[in-house]
């Protein structure tokens, strides 16, 4: 019984000590002209152009006049997509 109850405890302060390690987005490079995706982002905003992503087309909208946002393009992808990331100069 002691045993079990030693392994319970270095289970839950691994746990914990693991879950203390995360980094905050500030240590974490994240550039302030750059929006955060997760993993299913549909949207991304990267300087002033919003990207949208469907499963077969990505749009492109400028957000230069952020009172009238206007589509700048519209383009067929030939590949099921499910998700957008900004890194860099690209768009994966």
């Amino acid at each position: 019984m002691k045993t079990i109850k030693i392994i319970i405890a270095l289970v839950l302060i691994t746990v914990l000590a693991s879950c203390s390690m995360n980094k905050s987005d500030s240590d974490s490079g994240i550039s302030p002209n750059n929006s955060r995706a997760g993993s299913l982002a549909r949207f991304n905003v990267v300087d002033d152009y919003l990207y949208t992503v469907t499963t077969s087309e990505l749009n492109t909208i400028s957000l230069i006049n952020k009172e009238h946002p206007v589509k700048v393009t519209s383009n067929l992808l030939n590949f099921y997509t499910e998700t957008i990331y900004a890194y860099n100069d690209l768009l994966l």
